[in-house]
């Protein structure tokens, strides 16, 4: 049986913070991004998406087998399941068969990388 991970009111705040934190850095700023006190026990974090209304709420997991417990990790984590969001209408719109949707969602992705990977690698 797999035992729980259990965080400190600290450590759930700095994930919720670094969710917020690539919430504005990959320009998600148009969705409501919310938190949920379940906590899935066979994953580290989980988000629900609700594309309609762009909405979507992320759980921190219960289950981080060996991971430790720390901000690089809860960081990591954090930006993991925001990439999740940032991708949602990349997914949709090509899932739709739409070629102008798709070409449009996916011009979206490109200014938002191109943003973030330009400042890393011009320094």
């Amino acid at each position: 049986m797999a035992t729980k991970t259990k965080f400190t009111q600290e450590q759930e705040d700095y994930f919720f913070k670094m969710i917020d934190h690539y919430q504005e850095k990959l320009n998600l700023l148009d969705w409501h991004v919310g938190r949920t006190k379940k906590r899935p026990s066979t994953v580290m974090a989980e988000v629900e998406i609700h594309w309609e209304d762009k909405i979507a709420r992320v759980s921190l997991g219960s289950d981080w087998g060996r991971t430790e417990v720390n901000e690089k990790n809860m960081e990591a984590i954090a930006f993991h399941e925001m990439l999740h969001v940032f991708l949602k209408p990349l997914i949709e719109a090509a899932a739709t068969n739409n070629a102008t949707a798709t070409a449009a969602a996916e011009h979206s992705i490109i200014s938002v990388l191109e943003k973030l990977i330009h400042k890393r690698i011009s320094k």
